[in-house]
């Protein structure tokens, strides 16, 4: 048996978002939980997590019950008398205005500012050695998102590996923020070619060498993610209508179900819009719109100010807002269909986990989308109004044509998994490794 390569896994994202019950937690997050599972299961690995210091215990929950018995962790932005100055201060301000008491307080708060500043200093010394330390135990270092740190580029013993999503901030402008998605324009920033990455999807990895000089065909290997286990047909009719109760989804009611943000390249306006259209073609009373996800404060003045019939149509569409992780399979197995006109995805999870619950797929000819959903679903043009209302009018009228869908989805789902995934990632892992 071969000698087992000791990785040393960036899991801060999973940490940060574990028990953030947000539109934090996106495709990237589950990306990330899945193939640090399957790392930690593969025989020819030996992987320990790398997280913040004082990270949330939930990590801790997790990384038990996933079997990573090994964690490291570092903490840069964090020294004990800094802590200690916060607290102290805290205190002083409660006390009376001129008691002996607050000024003895005030007398110590003087000393641990002097402290602070020389601590600060031995601290990052101190890091910085037990960094050159870690990292000196490990062969490679992996980074499901985040830009690859210093201290493991500097390493000449580590080889380091970084997953690609997708380059939307560059690609789509106006979709950016750059106080949120500031770690993408680290990350692009830090692109080496020394390093080697993996791409999500073909049209990512097409994207990235587009717009990155330093990257080459040869230093990106595409390995396509996966929909979790968990995400499995729910053939229980009760647990389904239980489901529905809790989310406002009307009894009885059909729905057609979206899982996005209002990010204009999610196109959920265009979906709302043509799904008023598909209601008034059919006369369809008995289907709703149900919106599942994060979405940003304004999300109702938005789509009121761009759908024209919204405030007739209003009480069919129903904002969920982010569903917990166990309802997903019974939401997704109970819905007419499952619709994402996105028109640009680095990969597009939600079409798959619909596929692999049985659900039909309507979604754009677009970007990554094709890669996952191939001729299992329904492909439009992001931008034609009468293609998706024709696709909802079919799936809506022809029963056995929506039959057709849904097993065609469960068995293109069955093509991608996430062991495959990490075994692809670890296969150019160790041959990289072995080569150096």
């Amino acid at each position: 048996m071969h000698k087992k390569i000791k990785i040393l896994f960036d899991a801060r994202q999973i940490s940060d978002a574990l028990d953030d019950k947000s539109a934090s937690r996106s495709g990237i997050f589950f990306a990330s939980i899945n193939i640090l599972r399957e790392f930690s299961k593969s025989e020819c690995a030996d992987v320990a997590a790398f997280i913040p210091f004082g990270s949330r215990p939930q990590f801790l929950e997790f990384a038990r019950g996933a079997g990573i018995e090994k964690i490291t962790t570092l903490g840069d932005d964090f020294n004990f008398i800094k802590l200690a100055v916060a607290n102290v201060c805290a205190y002083r301000r409660n006390l009376p205005r001129k008691s002996a008491w607050k000024q003895a307080v005030g007398a110590v708060l003087i000393i641990l500012r002097a402290l602070e500043k020389i601590e600060k200093y031995v601290f990052l010394a101190a890091n910085m050695i037990r960094k050159k330390f870690l990292i000196s135990k490990f062969d490679a270092y992996f980074s499901p998102a985040c830009m690859i740190p210093d201290f493991a580029k500097r390493s000449r013993r580590v080889k380091c590996f970084l997953l690609l999503h997708d380059i939307i901030p560059l690609l789509i402008p106006e979709c950016s923020n750059k106080d949120r998605e500031g770690w993408f324009y680290d990350m692009f920033d830090a692109l080496d070619a020394r390093d080697h990455y993996f791409s999500n999807s073909l049209a990512t990895k097409r994207d990235f060498l587009k717009f990155s000089p330093v990257l080459s065909d040869d230093n990106i290997t595409v390995a396509l993610l996966a929909a979790s286990d968990d995400f499995q047909v729910c053939n229980d009719a009760q647990h389904i209508g239980r489901v529905m109760a809790k989310y406002n989804i009307p009894a009885g009611k059909k729905y057609v179900l979206s899982m996005c943000n209002i990010a204009p390249h999610k196109n959920l306006i265009f979906a709302i819009k043509n799904f008023m259209r598909f209601v008034d073609q059919a006369g369809a009373d008995d289907v709703v719109f149900v919106l599942g996800g994060g979405h940003w404060g304004n999300f109702m003045s938005v789509i009121n100010a761009e759908c024209g019939k919204f405030a007739k149509y209003k009480d069919l569409v129903i904002r969920a807002g982010y569903i917990d992780d166990a309802d997903m399979p019974a939401l997704y197995s109970g819905a007419l269909c499952f619709v994402y006109p996105s028109k640009y995805e680095g990969f597009g999870l939600p079409p798959l986990e619909a596929m692999q619950c049985g659900a039909p797929v309507v979604t754009s000819n677009t970007s990554s989308l094709p890669e996952v959903v191939g001729d299992a679903g329904i492909m439009v043009d992001p931008n034609d109004d009468g293609a998706f209302v024709a696709a909802l009018m079919k799936i809506y009228s022809d029963s056995d044509f929506r039959a057709k869908l849904s097993n065609n989805g469960m068995k293109r789902a069955k093509m991608f998994s996430w062991r495959a995934t990490a075994d692809k990632m670890l296969g150019v892992m160790v041959d990289a490794i072995k080569r150096k």
